[in-house]
């Protein structure tokens, strides 16, 4: 499955984590064996990570954002067949949670991983880091 919001970045917003939520479940059939998670080939950025512009302001609670990146940490988590995430370019923030959720990375040499939602004042869930 390829990550291909590219006008974005492949940045987490909710509309593209629900399409993604989607796209897994439609998968989910007996004549597929594993899913791979990646960006188009050649792309600088696997995934900028959270959405920058649907970032909490104001009175909207900060908590409930980060619901739709532990409902898709999750889904990757407990899907019956494997996910490998196939990584070339960058990963940032929930981006990174998000594929450590994968039953697999495979990198290129060239990728790079940053934790970042802390610089934007988005508190790290860690949902992929537990089970």
């Amino acid at each position: 499955m390829s990550l291909n919001y590219g006008r974005k970045l492949n940045a987490l917003s909710k509309v593209f984590i629900d399409d993604l939520m989607q796209a897994l479940s439609d998968l989910n059939r007996p004549e597929i064996r594993c899913i791979i998670l990646r960006a188009p080939s050649g792309s600088k950025v696997f995934s900028a990570g959270h959405d920058i512009h649907e970032l909490p302001s104001g009175g909207r609670d900060p908590l409930s954002y980060d619901d739709p990146l532990r409902q898709i940490t999750r889904m990757i988590q407990k899907f019956p067949k494997p996910i490998i995430s196939m990584v070339e370019g960058s990963v940032w923030g929930g981006a990174f949670e998000m594929i450590m959720s994968s039953d697999l990375i495979i990198a290129a040499s060239t990728s790079t991983f940053s934790m970042t939602p802390v610089n934007l004042g988005v508190r790290i869930t860690w949902s992929a880091f537990t089970t």
